[in-house]
């Protein structure tokens, strides 16, 4: 099972913030599907510029991208997971551990995905650095959390 996750939003560490910071976690068995449709897209619709890019942000790219993109990812088999978290409700303990928040909504992400069993999962995310939780302390609690689910 390929799991890919990332975020929308902000955990209100910027001057503007938003009101949700959303984690989506999109899910599929074949994840060479993924990457023949990305490279497809990206020759059809992309500049060799943007191809260079390590994302493409929706709300920036141009129409006929999006277009074609709406179009043709129907014809993928995945599901999407999304969780969305109201930061007018985050504990005032918990507003400055981003990293936790990150890791708690990822948790919460994984659950209905855990129980469908698989013998491998392959997680790939785009991971900001968060205050006060390394790279390595964030690997180790996700581990831990799928060892023990």
């Amino acid at each position: 099972m390929h799991i890919y996750i990332d975020e929308s939003g902000d955990l209100g560490s910027v001057k503007k913030t938003s009101t949700y910071f959303l984690i989506a976690l999109v899910v599929s068995s074949d994840s060479r599907q993924f990457d023949i449709f990305m490279r497809r897209i990206a020759s059809k619709k992309l500049s060799k510029k943007e191809r260079k890019l390590p994302e493409i942000k929706a709300s920036l790219a141009k129409k006929s991208f999006l277009q074609y993109f709406y179009s043709h990812i129907n014809k993928l088999n995945f599901k999407i997971v999304a969780v969305i978290l109201d930061k007018k409700k985050i504990p005032s303990q918990l507003r400055k551990e981003e990293g936790i928040l990150y890791l708690q909504m990822i948790q919460q992400g994984l659950i209905p995905l855990i129980k469908q069993k698989s013998d491998r999962y392959l997680i790939i995310f785009d991971r900001r650095n968060y205050r006060k939780m390394s790279k390595e302390a964030f690997n180790l609690a996700l581990k831990e959390f799928l060892l023990a689910t």
